[in-house]
């Protein structure tokens, strides 16, 4: 007899530190597809909102894996984490950064290009 699928939960994880300008949101959005989850991730007055559906083992892996295997300039920490009604729609997207009237970005000093990156801009895709 097969076993049920697991339950299945939103949750709405907030990241903070060196978020932004180090390939932080293609990476979430990497990590995501990887374990199958579901919802999006957006830039949110200079954090770094992550909505998420799917099996609660799997989100809290993702909530390890976000710090642990964060893209080399990343200084990601978690700040908040909490439930949400609403499940997120099929899927993982980047989604447009928040409005806010007030933003606390803080821009990386300039680093070095990793050899990554160097290679994405030679593709025009």
């Amino acid at each position: 007899m097969a076993q049920p699928a697991p339950a299945a939960v939103t949750r709405r994880l907030l990241l903070s530190g060196r978020v932004q300008g180090v390939g932080f949101r293609p990476f979430v959005y990497r990590l995501a597809h990887e374990l199958g989850l579901d919802g999006f991730v957006r830039n949110l007055r200079g954090e770094v909102e992550v909505v998420l559906h799917g099996p609660v083992a799997t989100i809290e892996r993702f909530a390890r894996e976000v710090i642990d295997r964060a893209p080399p300039l990343a200084r990601p920490m978690l700040v908040g984490q909490a439930a949400v009604d609403a499940p997120a729609e099929p899927g993982f997207h980047i989604a447009t950064s928040s409005a806010a009237l007030h933003p606390q970005i803080s821009v990386p000093p300039d680093f070095f290009c990793c050899p990554d990156c160097l290679a994405e801009l030679a593709r025009p895709g």
